[in-house]
């Protein structure tokens, strides 16, 4: 997060280098818990790239992998059982992986 943060301070907003630390950015304060953060910074990546195709493609990519939307777009269940309670989408915990590892 500190070479984001730096890289961050190098470039504005509007800068396409932004769209793409923003969506590495996204996954990891999710992991640390840091919610309203991440929130917040998906906020600024659609305000300032919604119009970018290849970038919002990647922001449903990014959705896709944590478990937050399916493939075709529609909300996973995990997000559909939570709609009553005013979820954000950075407040869902990414799903769990499927992969094995031998220990």
């Amino acid at each position: 997060l500190l070479w984001i943060e730096k890289a961050k301070n190098e470039i504005t907003p509007e800068q396409p280098a932004f769209a793409g630390l923003a969506l590495h950015e996204i996954p990891l304060r999710m992991l640390r818990g840091e919610s309203e953060a991440a929130n917040e910074l998906i906020n600024e990546l659609v305000r300032h790239h919604g119009r970018n195709e290849q970038v919002m493609r990647a922001l449903q990519g990014l959705f896709v992998q944590l478990g937050i939307l399916n493939p075709d777009g529609t909300p996973t269940a995990v997000v559909t059982q939570q709609q009553n309670k005013s979820v954000n989408v950075a407040d869902v915990q990414p799903a769990a992986s499927k992969l094995w590892v031998p220990d």
